[in-house]
């Protein structure tokens, strides 16, 4: 989306900028000061005594880096009372954070657009797109916008994984070969400078580049899509391991190994597709899920959605042998690694990413991006893993980018859908995201800033996530800011750039003043609102018996305003207040959605419930098999053994006559030497986790679908009790509909489980931020601003012109 091109050759928007609209009229529903408040326009006139507009002043004059206090302005209501609106402050100070973009307007009215997020009852959706006649159907840029929607799941798209083109390059403008039909680049319209070629063609050049740009992925990606020759020149530098077929093209077997194979080989002629060969360079290592690699059946089809079917996704159970690979190429090969991106890798959370970086002396840029169990509530944790490893001593400093997963909602025509919020699967109505992402920033800004860690700059990972989740229309920007400002006005940052020499008593004075305080915190809680807010609303949030008061996250320790509070929390005893972001990690940790739970158990099975700490352990570790285990034909020994059948077997006379030297299929009898019997550690856990996922993963879909009969059969039986009568008292019937309501949950419960449906409040409840949401406020607000909307009725409605001053 940074490229507005993309969106309107013209660089602005097919439609109004609601931005722009707010800075001349209903001044009031948006949450940044305006630059020419009035009462026609709905913000009102200020309100400000003389004490505290010189008080304003000589802080300006001596701090000029701070900037203004919290105004307020007056609206008067018509009939008694006044409305008292507060407002982001315009003047925030002297202090630039880089995190805006010259073209912040259009970028965020952008994110609005419905073809890019249609709705079920919006004719703008996937469905049409499908369904329609060929000369009904949207062509043009708007068929592009809703190729958007299903990306990549749409017949032939360019991208096959990340940096990685599907097809070869595309010729001149000369060229004729097809753009679209196989999946080919746009014909280039221009020719790229030479000078700029010669950098990207030269190997070393390109990985100097690299070692700057990797850490950031959203400037890395937009470069390589801003010219076809420098994405297949970052692509021709890099070594991509595919996770889908479990291609690692022999990283996981040491260069010894792989000559004894090519030596043992009878014929040299099958050694080809890399199954002996030696890997290249692994300086720049991308491992990722590739899509379509070969043609499966009925891969042309689509489903009612619209999206693409046929794609071949791996087993679970698979899926395990890769992460051992995995493991073990970094075991093997970590050393020369410099720069490695991790995208949608399964089977990674940051108890093992701590365990890979002990094994990558060298690497200097790690970018983390969308994996399945890295969701947003380990931000924290992953940051620290960071730190910890950049603190020591013999290790060099990684410079590393993370992208949380981020979590589409399920398809449009889909009646399992109820919307789609980006940092949780599902909205189970406990939660407002909007605050619990900030309660969590509160936490990770401070300490990324404290250890030179960029993460929050337009063109970072954790940026570009941020920017997809549905916050309110322009905000996101000047949130960060706030937070940003939180850290400077703690860390004293004012003081210390002011120009003018202070008594320290004075300095201590300014600081400590509740105004100060209470504007930097007024301006997080404004901007993560979104509107103006009253001041009666407003001034409580940071008060206590007149005293400015900030409340304290018992878990996370972070101080907030009671806005980033549940009430129910927020009244408990102090040792067990707890945060909206701590909620919302708890949350995401204890998720059901799409096998979550089952998938955590497999790390748990593998890494032996956290018992094995390092890699090395888990690769090279042996314990000796117990006689009971040995006895049990269910034991699948030999598997595991150390040794082989024949170097543990020995001559046949001596188990002949003693029968304690050998049991069960020659495996080694109680009167064998403890070294016959050890076993691979490895082996065992991957088996464990193997079975597990097997269990509970690859048949858990069958499995809960039987769960959901047996419930849909149990509830039409309660319910044809309850028709008929029998529950004749009260009791009996309460007991008879909390126990069809119970089973209607589970039954909701087992289809997220299985991606089939995602989950709700009780009783319908909603608090998460929803895009589908977000996009329909804009566009009602856009059609009444052009008059689409009217008021024809006696009764008022929200937000009319006539009518407004009822508000």
């Amino acid at each position: 989306m940074d490229y507005i091109q993309d969106i309107s050759p013209s660089g602005d928007l097919p439609y109004p900028n609601l931005i722009q609209a707010y800075a001349n009229s209903d001044q009031h529903m948006y949450f940044m000061e305006p630059k020419q408040p009035s009462v026609r326009g709905g913000a009102g006139k200020l309100l400000q005594d003389a004490t505290e507009c010189d008080f304003e002043k000589s802080v300006s004059k001596n701090f000029g880096t701070f900037g203004s206090f919290t105004h307020v302005y007056t609206k008067p209501r018509l009939g008694a009372g006044s409305h008292y609106f507060t407002f982001y402050r315009k003047d925030p100070g002297t202090l630039d954070y880089g995190l805006g973009r010259l073209n912040e307007d259009v970028y965020e009215c952008a994110k609005m657009n419905i073809m890019r997020h249609p709705l079920p009852d919006d004719p703008n959706n996937p469905d049409y797109a499908v369904a329609m006649a060929p000369s009904d159907a949207v062509q043009g840029m708007n068929k592009a916008l809703l190729r958007l929607t299903n990306y990549p799941f749409i017949p032939n798209p360019v991208m096959s994984a990340p940096l990685l083109p599907r097809r070869g390059p595309t010729g001149g403008p000369d060229d004729v070969r097809g753009v679209s039909s196989d999946g080919r680049f746009s014909k280039p319209a221009s020719q790229q400078p030479q000078g700029l070629s010669k950098v990207f063609q030269i190997p070393e050049l390109c990985m100097k580049l690299m070692l700057e740009l990797g850490n950031r992925w959203g400037d890395l990606s937009n470069l390589s899509r801003s010219c076809q020759m420098m994405m297949f020149a970052i692509n021709k530098v890099s070594t991509r391991v595919d996770l889908t077929r479990g291609d690692f093209m022999n990283m996981d077997f040491e260069d010894g190994e792989i000559d004894l194979a090519m030596a043992c080989a009878a014929n040299k002629d099958r050694c080809v597709n890399g199954k002996f060969q030696k890997p290249g360079s692994v300086a720049f290592l991308i491992m990722s899920n590739v899509r379509n690699i070969h043609k499966i059946p009925g891969e042309d089809k689509t489903n009612n959605a619209g999206r693409q079917t046929g794609w071949y996704k791996p087993s679970a159970e698979r899926r395990i042998i890769d992460t051992y690979k995995m493991l073990k190429s970094f075991h093997i090969r970590g050393r020369h690694m410099k720069i490695l991106h991790l995208h949608s890798v399964p089977n990674f959370d940051v108890p093992l990413l701590e365990k890979c970086l002990e094994h990558l002396p060298n690497l200097e840029v790690l970018g983390i991006h969308n994996c399945e169990l890295l969701h947003f509530g380990c931000t924290i944790p992953l940051l620290r893993a960071i730190i910890e490893h950049n603190n020591k001593d013999e290790n060099k400093i990684v410079r590393a980018d993370f992208s949380p997963r981020y979590y589409f909602g399920m398809d449009v025509n889909s009646d399992g859908r109820t919307g789609e919020y980006g940092v949780i699967p599902s909205d189970q109505g406990t939660i407002d995201t909007r605050r619990a992402i900030v309660a969590v920033l509160r936490t990770a800004v401070p300490l990324a800033l404290d250890n030179n860690i960029d993460w929050f700059t337009p063109g970072t990972g954790m940026r570009q996530f941020l920017e997809r989740i549905p916050f309110k229309l322009g905000t996101l920007r000047y949130i960060l800011e706030a937070l940003y400002r939180i850290h400077d006005y703690e860390s004293g940052v004012h003081y210390r750039l002011s120009n003018k020499t202070i008594p320290p008593q004075e300095v201590n004075d300014y600081f400590s003043s509740d105004t100060l305080r209470r504007t930097i915190y007024n301006d997080l809680v404004l901007a993560v609102e979104g509107t103006a807010m009253e001041r009666d609303m407003l001034f409580p949030l940071t008060t206590i018996r007149d005293q400015f008061h900030l409340v304290q996250c018992a878990y996370c320790a972070a101080k907030l305003p009671a806005y980033f509070y549940t009430e129910e929390s927020a009244n408990r005893q102090a040792s067990q207040v707890q945060c909206a972001g701590c909620q919302l990690c708890i949350q995401l940790e204890l998720q059901v959605d799409n096998f979550f739970e089952e998938k955590k158990g497999v790390m748990s099975h593998l890494f032996n419930h956290g018992r094995i700490k390092t890699i090395d352990e888990f690769l090279t570790a042996t314990r000796t098999a117990t006689d009971e285990e040995i006895e049990n034909f269910h034991f699948p020994f030999w598997d595991l053994a150390v040794k082989t059948k024949n170097q543990v077997r020995g001559p046949v006379r001596q188990a002949l006559q003693d029968p304690d030297f050998s049991v069960l299929d020659d495996r080694p009898g109680p009167k064998k030497p403890e070294e016959d019997k050890q076993i691979w550690i490895w082996r065992e856990r991957t088996m464990l986790a193997m079975r597990h996922a097997a269990c509970k993963i690859d048949r858990g879909h069958e499995k809960a679908e039987r769960r959901i009969a047996n419930c849909r059969r149990a509830i039409e039986y309660l319910n044809y009790l309850y028709s008929a009568g029998n529950p004749s008292d009260f009791a009996q019937v309460r007991e008879n509909r909390d126990t069809v309501e119970k089973l209607e949950r589970f039954i909701i419960q087992e289809r997220a489980r299985c991606g089939e449906a995602q989950m709700i409040g009780k009783y319908g409840t909603v608090a998460a931020a929803n895009w589908d949401t977000e996009i329909k406020k804009y566009r009602e607000t856009v059609q009444k601003n052009a008059g689409l909307i009217q008021n024809n009725g006696p009764r008022v409605i929200w937000g009319d012109e006539k009518t407004s001053l009822f508000w």
